[in-house]
């Protein structure tokens, strides 16, 4: 038979003390932890707005290309603005009760109905934007 030290001499250091002492010991506290954190899960993240958030009621937005969802340019219902130079816009969203006219740099004019949004490829350069009441 073997004698008591020769049984603590192949045991883990972590272990040896806890055995002789009775207790479970670190590893199954440790796994008991491990579990616990995995039956959380990772608290999440933010997720990004997406373009819809981004467009408040009574608003006109303008959009600029780029990576991810940037934030528009947003002009509120019953006003305009005008651009010097061009203001290069990838969407024109209209989220407000009236028709929004926009001006381009080429003299043309666009209209956007209430609750529409218009993509443009490429970018559409506005000289003027708004609605009016």
């Amino acid at each position: 038979m073997k004698t008591r030290n020769e049984i603590r001499d192949h045991r883990p250091a972590f272990l040896s003390r806890s055995v002789r002492r009775g207790r479970p010991g670190v590893l199954p506290g440790a796994l008991a932890l491990a579990a616990a954190a995995v039956l959380m899960g990772v608290p999440a993240t933010a997720a990004p707005a997406s373009a819809a958030d981004l467009c408040p009621t009574d608003t006109l937005c303008l959009y600029v290309g780029g990576i991810g969802t940037p934030e528009p340019l947003q002009i509120r219902q019953c006003q305009s603005r005008t651009f010097d130079p061009p203001f290069r816009t990838r969407k024109v969203e209209n989220n407000t009760g009236v028709i929004a006219r926009i001006s381009t740099a080429g003299g043309e004019t666009v209209t956007v109905q209430p609750g529409a949004a218009v993509n443009f490829a490429p970018d559409l350069r506005v000289v003027s934007a708004g609605t009016s009441c």
